[in-house]
């Protein structure tokens, strides 16, 4: 009797099902497996979703998705391969997946101090007062790949020299030259300035996530200096100051930072003389301080 019944039941259901109006049912997508791609990029078109699997050098696949309706579609954020490079203020990018990454950029603001190494006597400028301004690159060109970046443009650095001694810096007789303040004045500050130009040359290390390490070469075009002085004298205070002071018009400088997530300290030796040879006080330049952006 249950063998009579069991197939009566199946077929009595299969019935029912039958007279139930058809869902269409759209076919299965292929299924492909790819091994270890090499990169995956997902973006956005006017019409749906592009979907880029590049296996290697030669292999690249590309999948797309119109949606019927894509006024309607809203996306709030695709995410895809970061892009290795650095950081600062990224200008302009042309770079392609898996292939070296060309950047405009601005970066590297510092402010630190200056140490002038072997000043001669009666030399004393006080590193507490002598401050370094620079923009290591202004405007700059990055090539990055792989974890490494070289940089090179056109940057500015502001150095300036002081003493709080009773010598102060005078320009005569085709140079500069240390004296004392005129009898009867008080010494306030005497200072040197020197501006310039510059064009670094610089390669960066990623070691970790955020963790740079920079250095390089960085080649300076002098393009003013002068001397000022500030001391009081009869209740009166006076300022004097004279522009052209004998800087060398290149120099060249070592350059090394770390920086973790853009911030971080860096080093600069300028191992040439600041004054040309037989125009002044011979010293050279060691500065240190904080920088933004590599």
């Amino acid at each position: 009797m249950k063998r009579i019944l069991l197939p009566l039941i199946l077929l009595s259901v299969l019935t029912t099902y039958a007279q139930e109006p058809a869902v269409p049912v759209e076919p299965t997508d292929t299924v492909i497996n790819i091994d270890n791609p090499s990169n995956i990029v997902l973006s956005e078109t006017p019409d749906g979703i592009r979907l880029m699997v590049i296996e290697g050098e030669d292999s690249v696949t590309t999948y797309s998705y119109n949606h019927p309706d894509p006024d309607n579609v809203n996306i709030s954020s695709i995410k895809g391969p970061s892009i290795d490079s650095g950081s600062g203020l990224v200008l302009s990018r042309w770079n392609k997946p898996n292939k070296t990454s060309f950047e405009m950029v601005s970066g590297g603001l510092s402010i630190g101090k200056n140490f002038a190494m072997g000043q001669p006597e009666p030399m004393d400028i006080t590193t507490g007062k002598s401050w370094e301004l620079s923009w290591v690159y202004m405007l700059g060109l990055r090539i990055s790949r792989n974890g490494n970046s070289f940089i090179t443009g056109i940057g500015f650095n502001w150095r300036n020299y002081r003493l709080t001694g009773p010598y102060q810096f005078a320009k005569s007789n085709g140079g500069i030259s240390l004296t004392e303040y005129p009898e009867g004045s008080q010494g306030k500050w005497s200072r040197l300035k020197v501006t310039t130009l510059s064009v670094p040359v610089l390669y960066t290390r990623k070691i970790w996530k955020g963790l740079d390490i920079t250095a390089g070469g960085i080649v300076n075009f002098a393009t003013h200096s002068s001397i000022k002085t500030k001391f009081v004298y009869e209740g009166r205070e006076i300022e004097s100051s004279q522009n052209g002071i004998y800087t060398r018009p290149v120099t060249v400088d070592i350059y090394g930072a770390v920086t973790v997530c853009g911030l971080g300290w860096y080093v600069r030796y300028s191992p040439m003389k600041v004054i040309r040879g037989g125009h002044g006080p011979q010293f050279s330049t060691l500065s240190t301080g904080v920088v933004l952006g590599f």
